[in-house]
């Protein structure tokens, strides 16, 4: 298709897909195949579905993090499959109904986590009120959700992701904004990242909050008989640390989740930071030495030597003192590429640093936008619509993608044009 449309591979300097393999695949990917024909347009995977898969990752770091999401599924169909019991679910919540885990935005299960962390004792009374009703199979499984509930150990689970999946989907939708940059994605992992690190000293804070919520005091672990084990001859105590049910959790499930998030957030920061490095020094310019910016356009022209020379050196100093001529510099790339654009002859003086913020602004940093078109298809094309023709279905996919610029159009003449053209009646002759 591209080859039909006399697409020209030669001047593609960035491409961004999500992560799976068939897209990013360093030999067999979409990005390897391009790379082949273009060798330097570098890929760059798309930032937020890279922030889906740090939560992800960090919710199946432990076996409690993971029952813990499990539970909020199971609460959500268990009132959902049922009318009678979520009639009685509304009865007694006077919040925000429970919601399901999002399948594809792993932000979004903030509303999920947050809605039960306000209605945590509404939903444990509603489960009661089945259990006490029901003395079939449902009250059981209203009695095991209850248990499951009713811990001190899930009460902290609510506690601590509800503000992480907060600021995870805050960053999600800020990223998945059409005029994001790669500069702007990396200063918000790098936010995550000093926030997710000052949690880890938190654990305190979360415990109490958890105390009140729910009311328990002790850890189920603490409750429980301690179990013996028979020391073999060959072995001895000597050494053994018994943890407390409050350390054994802050240390095998809090620490663990919190180091999972930094280091999932670093390792995916990292391939950001290394693009965006490359062409930070012209944010620089009025503070960078002279041996330090030679350094940096060396590296640069290196990497793009089909696009630039040595003349982009001398380019920089001339504008580093042209910038010292303004009173409101411009504080971003993109407002340096406006900058020099708005006045061709600032493009005719820095052609070079114009050329070198254009391939920085036209590499994506997201594909979000671009895949939300194409689950307007869903909606388009239903199973009651299955046998949708490829020719009405494509005019449709363009005029949902479009709609902005459809909304501008005036449907008074197409609507004429189309009545005449489909009237059947015809009109009697007096």
């Amino acid at each position: 298709m591209m080859e039909e449309h006399n697409f020209n591979f030669a001047n593609c300097r960035g491409q961004s897909y999500d992560n799976a393999a068939n897209m990013s695949g360093i030999y067999n990917g979409l990005q390897a195949k391009i790379k082949e024909i273009s060798p330097l347009a570098y890929w760059i995977p798309c930032a937020a579905h890279s922030l889906n898969l740090v939560g992800e990752h960090a919710a199946g770091s432990c076996k409690a993090s993971r029952n813990f999401f499990s539970l909020l599924q199971d609460i959500y169909v268990f009132f959902s499959i049922s009318t009678a019991r979520w009639g009685i679910l509304m009865k007694h919540l006077t919040g925000p109904s429970v919601k399901r885990l999002s399948t594809t935005r792993w932000s979004a299960r903030y509303e999920a986590c947050n809605s039960m962390n306000q209605n945590w004792k509404e939903v444990v009374a509603a489960l009661s009120e089945i259990d006490e009703r029901d003395r079939s199979k449902t009250g059981s499984e209203a009695k095991g959700l209850k248990i499951k509930l009713t811990s001190l150990e899930t009460a902290i689970m609510f506690a601590v992701w509800s503000p992480i999946l907060e600021r995870f989907d805050k960053v999600s939708e800020a990223i998945q904004k059409v005029g994001i940059g790669i500069d702007e994605v990396v200063l918000y992992y790098e936010s995550l990242v000093d926030y997710i690190l000052g949690l880890r000293d938190q654990f305190d804070r979360f415990e109490e909050r958890a105390k009140i919520n729910s009311g328990f005091e002790k850890y189920r672990s603490e409750e429980r008989r301690a179990t013996t084990r028979t020391v073999p001859a060959d072995e001895t105590r000597v050494g053994h640390t018994a943890l407390s049910g409050r350390e054994n959790f802050r240390v095998g499930v809090y620490l663990v989740i919190i180091d999972y998030l930094i280091r999932e957030l670093n390792q995916r920061k990292n391939c950001y930071k290394g693009f965006a490095a490359k062409f930070s020094f012209l944010l620089k310019l009025q503070s960078i030495s002279s041996e330090e910016l030679k350094v940096a356009v060396t590296n640069l022209i290196s990497s793009f030597p089909q696009d630039l020379d040595e003349k982009l050196h001398d380019e920089c100093l001339h504008f580093k003192s042209y910038l010292a001529q303004l009173e409101q510099p411009p504080k971003t790339l993109h407002e340096m590429s406006t900058f020099i654009r708005s006045d061709k002859s600032l493009v005719q003086v820095f052609p070079y640093i114009d050329i070198t913020i254009r391939m920085f602004l036209c590499t994506f940093a997201t594909n979000c936008s671009a895949e939300r078109s194409f689950s307007a298809l869903k909606r388009i094309l239903s199973y009651l619509r299955s046998s949708m023709s490829q020719e009405r279905l494509n005019s449709l996919a363009v005029l949902c993608i479009e709609a902005e610029l459809l909304k501008k159009l005036d449907f008074e003449a197409v609507l004429q044009q189309f009545a005449e053209k489909k009237a059947r009646r015809k009109p009697l002759l007096v």
